[in-house]
């Protein structure tokens, strides 16, 4: 009797062994956690670069062994331009498609914000928020800026006047200081008699220096400008009784308001509004009629331009 029920027992362990098997195996199936994707990084910069070693330790850092859900690849080209600015091209493929373009003064700096950057990226993907957040705040760099300007004047001519200038510009973080040639012209009629009639024409050399401190917001940049103005002035007489002309010198004044929008990364226009106020200007007799140029002790200065930046 003792027998049988021993051999039932052997029986039913046996059968019931592989159900039991079975039974361990699917929780484990159910809960096993899925392997890290691939991520690759690749860095081509010149000469004198922290290497791709240096990065990908870095990376590593920032990262803590994020395990990415997908696949991502990372293509990092350094550029070096004639300014001697560094400049990094970011490709990410695979679990995000986007690209990032990053500036900076040194490649060591611009290879922290491609760290930087790259790892912001990795751990929001490890958290299956992917989104490539905007380049990392950048160091106040020299920036070199031209543009064509278009300027219209009050009184100093003294009558109304139109002229084109140029401008370069260097920017230190909120600084800008700018050289600013320019001309302007104006033409004046005079009735010097009945019969005799002339026109006076008045052309303004300037050479300005100008100085501002402005506000940066995104695409957007406003300041207070002051300038230096030294350059010469020549006034020219045509009529019914002959022509005559004066040169001479002058310095003044100028203070205004000024502003900007970016029209692309490299573009961008701005306005500005000012008076100016001489200093020293000489009054110019014009023979044989003695007209004379003399400018007004305040006049309005309004600008347009549109320029490009390095």
């Amino acid at each position: 009797m003792q027998g049988e029920v021993t051999r039932r027992l052997c029986r039913m362990l046996c059968a019931g062994l592989p159900l039991a098997a079975l039974w361990l195996c699917l929780p484990r199936a159910a809960v096993a956690q899925p392997s890290a994707a691939e991520l690759t990084f690749s860095w081509s910069a010149p000469p004198g670069c922290p290497s791709r070693a240096q990065l990908q330790a870095a990376l590593a850092r920032e990262t803590h062994a994020a395990a990415l859900l997908q696949p991502l690849h990372i293509a990092a080209q350094v550029e070096r331009l004639r300014t001697g600015t560094f400049v990094v091209r970011l490709a990410f493929r695979g679990a995000i498609e986007a690209d990032r373009e990053l500036s900076e003064q040194s490649c060591e700096a611009l290879a922290a914000a491609s760290v930087w950057l790259s790892a912001n990226v990795i751990n929001d993907l490890a958290r299956s928020t992917p989104e490539v957040p905007e380049a990392p705040p950048a160091a106040d760099a020299a920036r070199l800026e031209w543009a064509g300007w278009l300027f219209v004047d009050s009184a100093s001519a003294p009558d109304l006047a139109f002229g084109p200038g140029i401008e370069l510009a260097l920017s230190l973080g909120a600084l800008r200081l700018a050289v600013r040639p320019r001309l302007l012209s104006s033409w004046r009629n005079h009735d010097l008699s009945e019969v005799a009639r002339s026109k006076l024409r008045t052309l303004l050399f300037e050479f300005p220096v100008q100085a501002c401190y402005v506000l940066r917001a995104s695409s957007l940049w406003a300041g207070v400008c002051a300038s230096a103005v030294p350059g010469l002035v020549s006034a020219s007489l045509r009529g019914d009784s002959g022509n005559a002309a004066a040169l001479g010198g002058f310095v003044a004044a100028e203070a205004g308001l000024t502003g900007a929008v970016a029209l692309s990364a490299r573009s961008f226009a701005q306005a500005e509004l000012g008076l100016l106020r001489p200093l020293w200007f000489p009054r110019l007799a014009v023979a044989p009629e003695g007209v004379v140029h003399e400018p007004a002790p305040l006049s309005l200065r309004a600008g347009f331009a549109l320029g490009m930046r390095f």
